[in-house]
């Protein structure tokens, strides 16, 4: 976008990229009291001396809207390093993009503006948390009911991939020797933890980091959770912990407190009642054992049946 002045703007200065360091007092306005006259700051005056007030006068991040990067942050950038002596007064500047509604931009006068308080009573903090940090800082986010529905759909894929990597690691206990398949999948899991790693270390690239971390999603549930690999479950537990300290939207599963003795005894029951219909549908009594699937499907209780005889409950989140 062009960057455009007034001409009777670019009558009062020498340079037509000069700016203004002090507004002259109008009338209705605030001021102060100086030395040239009645005023108040001009606008980048004020953000260089709360961000000075705060970080010092050398700093490493500064952030803002793509909008702001000419002529506001050049011009904070000019006056401070003149002040302060100092050169990169900051050392890295973070320009996020857009956020748009159905494709137009948000704005006051076209009445579109959602509230946050609401976003997040409809929505959760944790959806719309995994929902911005699903793209790159830098790139235009739409806000829609279709995305955030997907983002609530993949963090209820996540927290149901930690709780089943929990409960692989209670109920089996390290093995003497790891397998070659297991030592397969433990090398598969570090290959996304690095790419986890190397995505937030180039640029804060978010997206990227949660499509490496979606796909351990996809090995948890394809082959740690069906063969029960203890090694390999404790691994991606620890990649999803990491995850965690960056994105913060499974501390409920994670870090929540201590299950009360009747939330225990519930699981205790649906372990029993699977490992009945198991018995059920080896004596091939499967319309039993569907009947029974279909009952506790109505409770939120899903069952996945794996090769092999295995089955893995999970309480389906709303």
């Amino acid at each position: 976008e062009e960057w455009r002045q007034e001409v009777e703007v670019l009558k009062e200065k020498k340079k037509p990229y000069d700016f203004a360091l002090w507004k002259a007092w109008k009338p209705g306005e605030p001021y102060w009291e100086a030395p040239w006259g009645r005023g108040r700051p001009g606008w980048h005056i004020e953000c260089s001396v709360m961000s000075s007030k705060y970080l010092g006068r050398q700093f490493e991040i500064h952030g803002g809207g793509q909008d702001l990067i000419f002529p506001h942050h050049e011009n904070e950038r000019a006056q401070s390093e003149a002040l302060f002596g100092v050169k990169p007064w900051v050392k890295y500047w973070l320009h996020t993009g857009y956020l748009t509604i159905h494709g137009e931009k948000m704005s006051k006068s076209l009445g579109n503006i959602i509230p946050l308080r609401e976003a997040v009573k409809k929505w959760g903090a944790e959806v719309l948390r995994l929902w911005l940090l699903s793209a790159h800082y830098r790139t235009q986010l739409d806000y829609s009911d279709g995305v955030l529905e997907q983002a609530r759909s993949n963090l209820r894929r996540l927290k149901m991939v930690v709780e089943d990597l929990r409960k692989v690691i209670k109920s089996n206990t390290p093995p003497a020797k790891v397998t070659d398949k297991e030592m397969k999948i433990v090398t598969m899991v570090e290959k996304t933890y690095m790419e986890f790693h190397e995505a937030m270390s180039n640029d804060f690239n978010t997206a990227k980091a949660l499509a490496a971390v979606m796909e351990l999603v996809r090995i948890v549930n394809r082959d740690i959770v069906p063969s029960e690999m203890y090694v390999a479950a404790i691994r991606a537990y620890k990649v999803f912990e990491d995850f965690n300290q960056v994105f913060g939207v499974l501390d409920d599963v994670m870090y929540g407190v201590a299950k009360l003795e009747h939330e225990k005894f519930i699981e205790e029951l649906v372990d029993l009642i699977v490992r009945v219909r198991g018995k059920l549908r080896k004596r091939k009594l499967y319309d039993i054992a569907d009947e029974i699937r279909a009952e506790l499907r109505k409770l939120g209780i899903q069952l996945y049946d794996y090769p092999g005889g295995k089955t893995v409950w999970r309480l389906e989140r709303t």
